[in-house]
């Protein structure tokens, strides 16, 4: 084995954020439960969307929601509960970089004939930029 070297391995040395921060993206959501059409809305025939507004503490939470418009206290309620009961994963330096942010999500609630398959066809949101979430399910 005459001629091998070995050399210690230079590695870069990290500094700042762990996982990357854009402005305006949002970071992966970790949910605590399944997001579920209102039995009561289907009943109805309910659809519309729902308009959410919040900032994320460093542990990944939820803070300072504020809902903008809600066609229906019961998919505001369902999508309220949805976001509280998750988390984002931030990254450890995450109340230098991205508490301040203010993040918008639409929830659009589509109910399609039965039969037919979801997800229906996605409506462009009511706010520009807001991430977007699809709840499709079939008609009663």
């Amino acid at each position: 084995m005459g001629g091998v070297t070995f050399e210690a391995i230079q590695r870069e040395e990290r500094t700042g954020s762990t996982a990357p921060f854009a402005p305006g993206k949002l970071p992966r959501f970790v949910p605590g439960q399944d997001l579920n059409y209102p039995m009561s809305a289907m009943r109805l025939n309910k659809q519309g969307p729902v308009d959410l507004e919040f900032s994320i503490d460093g542990q990944g939470h939820v803070q300072n929601l504020n809902e903008i418009y809600a066609p229906s206290s019961q998919f505001g309620a369902v999508a309220v509960t949805y976001l509280q009961g998750g988390v984002f994963k931030v990254p450890p330096d995450w109340e230098s970089l991205g508490s301040r942010e203010r993040f918008t999500i639409e929830f659009q609630f589509t109910l399609v004939p039965r039969g037919a398959t979801c997800p229906a066809p996605q409506a462009l949101p009511r706010i520009p930029n807001a991430n977007v979430i699809r709840i499709c399910s079939h008609q009663l």
